[in-house]
């Protein structure tokens, strides 16, 4: 008889236990979000990820009609860096 009232006892701290850990896991849930919000917010995009199209037109000189250019455009649409030949 007493164990079972041990038992029983345990069981109803089980309970409470494990909807205090569910209750904990929303919790730390919600703050990984506010925490990649406020990132986000603080770092921004990055500004390596790409290139508009309007700042690729608009670069002087890396044109490949230039004179005697090497011609050699990455598949990112890029040339390569370095020194130009005839530059």
């Amino acid at each position: 008889m007493e164990l079972e009232a041990v038992t029983a006892a345990l069981r109803a701290d089980n309970a409470g236990l494990n909807a205090r850990v569910a209750e904990l896991a929303g919790q730390v849930a919600r703050l990984q979000e506010s925490v990649t919000t406020l990132s986000g917010l603080l770092f921004g995009s990055s500004s390596e990820k790409g290139r508009s199209s309007s700042r690729e037109n608009g670069r002087g000189g890396d044109d490949d009609a230039g004179g005697g250019g090497d011609g050699a455009v990455r598949p990112g649409g890029g040339r390569k860096r370095g020194q130009r030949p005839g530059g």
